[in-house]
């Protein structure tokens, strides 16, 4: 994940990451491991992870403009697999 910007030409819109809890009276901490892009179409990402986490549970963050704007949709996107 050295410069995301060469697969596609621009920045990645969504940072994946794996959150491990460390209890109530310490920070958790987050591990990144991907990033996202939006479809042309808006309907859509494609997620290039460089790893998975063990848990299974992966976290997306929209990514921050350069500028130090944040992007319009501040909310957190979590995956969690459908376990059968």
């Amino acid at each position: 994940m050295t410069n995301e910007k060469t697969k596609t030409g621009k920045a990645p819109d969504l940072i994946a990451y794996t959150v491990q809890s460390r209890g109530d009276d310490q920070s958790a901490i987050w591990t990144r491991l991907g990033a996202g892009w939006k479809h042309k179409d808006g309907k859509g990402y494609d997620v290039v992870c460089q790893a998975l986490p063990t848990d299974g549970r992966l976290t997306f963050r929209f990514q921050e403009k350069s500028d130090g704007a944040q992007s319009q949709d501040q909310q957190q996107i979590s995956l969690i697999p459908e376990i059968k």
